[in-house]
């Protein structure tokens, strides 16, 4: 045999006895992770998350030996790729991913994965700048000694970013590229179930809980429905209703 075939089944008989310990596998694409983030990933996590960068075929090695349909993993495997193992559920991982992104300036050639806002305004730049943002495309003039932005402009999502919009956006200081782990795929080993793309915004999930909470109160409190948190509303607004009626019936 070979010796770079013994060492891939070596690594892939290896990284079956550690997943024994756990009982969840995340794939996630390392694609822009640099290297310093990467170390600084796996320190925070330690405790809770085995990382192991491999290559895609033995990845898939590992996978179909544990059982897996590789077809469900192919699309992810397109792209560099870390290997995970936890313990922990697989939705409260996405939402330790998503609290440690950091961001970046976006770089020429790459496509814009979310619209990206110039906003109308002042900036700090000085006037010497004002040649570099007008060959991006931006309506810019001077004011109060510094650049001003005259009208805002969105880059949509899908677009290619040209040299001269990743300068002009780096020069705003405009850092458009999420740089952390994501959960691409998710394998939950007790439950037998596959999840693809798992983010979990705690904040934007905490303010839809707000504004669905604030909808039921005001439903309930429309249609006259009794609760802890509206039994004083609706008692004024029945006292508002009676002393209006009555006030009518005495003219």
């Amino acid at each position: 045999m070979r010796e770079s075939i013994k060492k891939k089944k070596q690594e892939v008989e290896r990284m079956l006895e550690i997943s024994k310990e756990f009982n969840n596998i995340i794939i996630s694409n390392i694609e822009r992770i640099p290297a310093n983030k990467m170390k600084e990933i796996r320190r925070k996590f330690k405790d809770v998350l085995k990382i192991r960068v491999m290559k895609s075929s033995l990845i898939k090695r590992i996978l179909e030996s544990k059982g897996i349909d590789v077809k469900e993993v192919e699309d992810v495997l397109k792209k560099p790729c870390a290997l995970i193992f936890t313990n922990e559920d697989i939705f409260r991982v996405a939402s330790f991913f998503e609290e440690s992104k950091e961001y970046t300036y976006i770089k020429p050639g790459q496509i814009v994965e979310e619209d990206i806002l110039i906003p109308k305004g002042p900036t700090n730049l000085l006037p010497l700048h004002i040649a570099d943002l007008s060959r991006a495309g931006l309506k810019v003039g001077v004011e109060k000694g510094k650049v001003f932005v005259k009208e805002e402009k969105v880059i949509k999502k899908g677009e290619e970013i040209t040299s001269e919009m990743a300068d002009a956006l780096q020069r705003l200081d405009i850092k458009p590229i999420a740089i952390c782990l994501k959960v691409d795929l998710g394998i939950d080993g007790k439950n037998k179930k596959i999840y693809k793309n798992v983010v979990i915004n705690k904040k934007k999930e905490i303010e839809k809980i707000k504004l669905a909470y604030a909808y039921g109160i005001n439903l309930a409190t429309n249609i006259n429905y009794l609760t802890s948190k509206n039994i004083f509303t609706i008692l004024k607004k029945a006292y508002l209703n009676a002393y209006k009626i009555n006030k009518a019936l005495e003219k």
